[in-house]
């Protein structure tokens, strides 16, 4: 009777007591933190572009091919050398070589 009070009935149980290697559980826990940090990357990334293509367009509201074609044509004269008026020699540069020249300027 006291034996069966022992085991509550259910009989023998084997129980594996060996222990996983401590290499095998650090390379395991390795792994799944470059899977999760991986993936919270990877969702940050796609949130970030998704926001930004949102706010660029509810800002810009419809596109209208004038301001696309007027966006564009600013873009070329800023980035671009050329002339305003070839007659009175007045010429346009880029505004990152007319800060550099202004620096310059203002070295002397």
């Amino acid at each position: 009777m006291a034996e069966q009070a022992d085991n509550h009935g259910h009989g023998d149980v084997a129980v594996d007591e060996q222990q996983p290697p401590n290499f095998q559980l650090f390379v395991w826990g390795v792994v799944l933190s470059v899977v999760f940090f991986g993936t919270a990357l990877l969702f940050n990334s796609v949130f970030i572009r998704y926001s930004e293509k949102l706010i660029q367009e509810r800002s810009l509201g419809g596109q209208d091919q004038e301001l696309t074609s007027l966006r564009v044509l600013e873009e070329k004269r800023l980035s671009n050398v050329g002339y305003v008026d070839q007659a009175k020699g007045t010429v346009h540069i880029p505004i990152t070589e007319g800060m550099k020249k202004v620096i310059e300027e203002n070295k002397r």
